[in-house]
């Protein structure tokens, strides 16, 4: 009696939230962080629904079976970016695909808390390129943490001193027209004096469901000419 009674409720709970957010329209954070409340309630009905509507043994093992053989497959791609987080109806090849902006293209901010930041400047550094000639596009740190570079992050500095050089930033499409990379905008920075053309050099990821997702890139820029 008191499992059905917590059961009812948990159901008229969530589509009362859920008829409230349809009618009312409140300004909302679109990440699953304020909805994590709701997530002990559609377990319950799961769980439930469940221990209930199966009532066979061997139906329920089966079921059980299938269940944590969905989750290996969706998660064991991911590996140690577990934390990315995925609509399991989401289309899969537009998470992120191939563009020349900073800030990746697609329909997702895959690596949102920069943790592919090491991965990449480990993979940058075993190219034996110079930690000096590359610059760190904001979250600064969770690049600066893993390398041995100067922790004064100048694009000026960088571009007086090399005429080649590398661009380290995460995979997080930016949809405003000012911030989109075209030959005089470093990251949001514009170079009025330069042209520069930048090209993919390193590009690292992780698998979902077997679709490669991108995290974080370095591209390689030339300063094609300059002016005073």
């Amino acid at each position: 009696m008191v499992n059905n009674l917590i059961l009812l409720f948990s159901i008229y709970f969530l589509i009362g939230v859920n008829i409230g957010f349809y009618l009312f329209t409140p300004i909302s954070y679109d990440g699953i962080r304020q909805f994590l409340f709701l997530i002990p309630f559609y377990c319950i009905v799961l769980v439930e629904t469940y221990h209930h509507l199966i009532f066979r043994k061997a139906m329920k093992y089966l079921v059980g079976i299938f269940f944590v053989s969905y989750l290996v497959w969706t998660q064991y791609g991911l590996s140690e970016f577990k934390y990315i987080y995925f609509n399991e109806f989401v289309d899969k090849e537009n998470i992120s695909t191939d563009c020349n902006k900073i800030g990746g293209c697609g329909d997702w901010s895959t690596d949102y808390w920069g943790y592919s930041g090491k991965s990449l400047i480990n993979l940058y550094q075993s190219e034996n390129q110079s930690i000096d000639k590359i610059y760190f596009c904001e979250p600064t740190n969770v690049f600066n943490t893993f390398s041995e570079k100067d922790k004064e992050n100048d694009i000026n500095r960088i571009i007086r001193r090399n005429d080649t050089f590398f661009i380290a930033y995460l995979h997080r499409p930016m949809f405003i027209s000012d911030i989109l990379l075209d030959k005089n905008n470093i990251c949001g920075r514009i170079q009025n004096t330069l042209n520069i053309e930048c090209d993919g050099y390193i590009e690292f990821g992780t698998l979902l469901r077997g679709e490669p997702v991108s995290l974080s890139y370095v591209d390689k820029c030339e300063v094609k000419w300059r002016t005073n």
